[in-house]
């Protein structure tokens, strides 16, 4: 693929010289943007990033050159490129996933709200181009790879993390290694270090102004990018229709005394019930077992820990964010939340999980059924809603479970393959092939499952695809 280099990560091609190989990842999207006149000629920007590194910082957009991130407004950037993306974006230029994936979250404290993990094929910024006032760009952050991503068996065994440290010439804190939210730091560390063996990078495909100026000419064109825009933003448009169904829901539960005041008055049980309905609608992330190199260096990360960490007797899987895909199940957990409200910090021991667990299982029980009987007086039978909640199952899960609270941990992990994955490269020796799943994390201290209503559990691993 012919391209000029800009720097060892950016470069400049044609449409015509990369239209190929991004149809085999989306050819709607190719298809359409060939109806642009003139377009086979026309420039895009291709940037490399490696794992971690950021995209966008609170809204300022970055390229990555020279080994560091570089804001596009720095005098580093090539007036080339600068020069083809000259037009009206107000995070990030308008572009698509070519390699790897790229997460967009929000974070205050120690607390990660992810948005979504772009996948090859996936574009992005599209709201920004066209019109979006009301959008507060410096809020979020988007960086190469999965930036939730998390271990699930404990890796706090400090002589394991010291000689992590003198293989790769890093500094691993131990207070990271012990929170789901901090361990990314850890991963970040080590993919960045020169001693591993296989750099990860993911790349993204900028469109140009030439692109820009011809939508607006193109009717077509312009309206299928912004019909793409209308189906994914058709849950946050109609978000305040849902939060009228919950208030609805909540205030019949406070007149029947259905529920205790202490429960539908605590907002972890009742926004961690809202966000389990949104997962299952599609709308939110949830957790998946990493089973490809896609979202980071996902392979090399497992050797890493296998082998140099020398982790015991469980696999070191690691969990991404994803969104439910109707097919296979998907994971939340009490022990690492992501919605976006502000909740109790999960160092608040005084809790008792499983009865959290037992009460958010009580509210989102009761909001299907409330749903289905058409308990708000409306009609809801024909709504996506009704019939989203008509084919999935919410399994709950807790080594002390009780009252609907499944107990065994082991047998969820059989369930899923993808919890016993490992890369076919990776040669384990007699020891390491006696490694069982990581059924004893924190993970699964209050954990959700989501999974198609017709997805009987020993069915699992005919229906789950690696």
């Amino acid at each position: 693929m012919p391209r000029a280099l800009v720097s060892e990560t950016i470069s400049i091609g044609q449409w015509k010289d990369i239209a190929d190989d991004l149809y085999l990842k989306n050819p709607l999207l190719v298809e359409t943007l060939d109806q642009l006149s003139g377009v086979r000629h026309f420039s895009c920007v291709l940037a490399s990033y490696p794992f971690g590194a950021k995209v966008t910082d609170k809204g300022q957009f970055h390229l990555y050159q020279s080994g560091h991130e570089q804001a596009f407004e720095s005098k580093n950037i090539s007036p080339d490129v600068k020069k083809l993306l000259d037009y009206d974006w107000q995070s990030m230029p308008f572009g698509v996933v070519l390699e790897g994936s790229f997460e967009s979250h929000s974070q205050y404290g120690n607390t990660v709200a992810p948005y979504r993990l772009k996948n090859p094929g996936k574009t992005f910024s599209l709201l920004t181009v066209f019109d979006n006032p009301h959008l507060i760009a410096n809020l979020w952050t988007e960086v190469a790879g999965c930036r939730s991503m998390l271990m699930l068996p404990k890796i706090t065994q400090q002589s394991s993390l010291d000689a992590l440290e003198n293989s790769y010439g890093v500094k691993i804190s131990s207070e990271d290694s012990k929170e789901f939210s901090k361990q990314w730091e850890i991963f970040r560390s080590l993919s960045q270090s020169k001693n591993f063996e296989s750099p990860w990078m993911a790349q993204t495909l900028f469109f140009s102004k030439e692109f820009l100026l011809e939508l607006k000419k193109n009717t077509t064109v312009r309206e299928y990018l912004l019909h793409q825009l209308w189906r994914e933003s058709s849950f946050p448009l109609n978000l305040r229709s849902h939060e009228f169904l919950w208030s609805m829901y909540l205030t019949q539960l406070h007149e029947t005394s259905a529920l205790a005041p202490s429960i539908l008055q605590n907002p972890l049980i009742i926004e961690t019930a809202k966000h389990l309905i949104k997962i299952a609608l599609k709308a939110m992330p949830g957790y998946v077992p990493a089973v490809n190199n896609i979202s980071g260096p996902i392979g090399q990360l497992m050797k890493i820990f296998i082998q140099d960490y020398k982790i015991r007797f469980r696999l070191p899987t690691l969990m991404i964010i994803d969104h439910y895909d109707g097919i296979s199940p998907i994971y939340y957990t009490l022990a690492h939340h992501i919605f976006v409200h502000a909740h109790p910090s999960p160092k608040n021991y005084n809790r008792e999980t499983v009865t959290d667990l037992m009460c958010i299982r009580e509210v989102l029980l009761g909001f299907i059924d409330f749903v289905a009987q058409n308990g708000s007086g409306h009609d809801l039978s024909n709504t996506l809603l009704a019939e989203s909640l008509k084919q999935v199952e919410f399994d709950f899960y807790h080594p002390k479970g009780k009252q609907g609270i499944e107990s065994n941990i082991e047998q969820l992990c059989q369930e899923d393959p993808r919890f016993q994955w490992v890369p076919e490269d990776l040669i384990l020796s007699k020891t390491e092939r006696l490694l069982e799943s990581a059924s004893g994390s924190n993970f699964f201290n209050g954990c959700i499952r989501i999974r198609p209503k017709n997805l009987s559990k020993n069915l699992s691993k005919k229906i789950i695809k690696i």
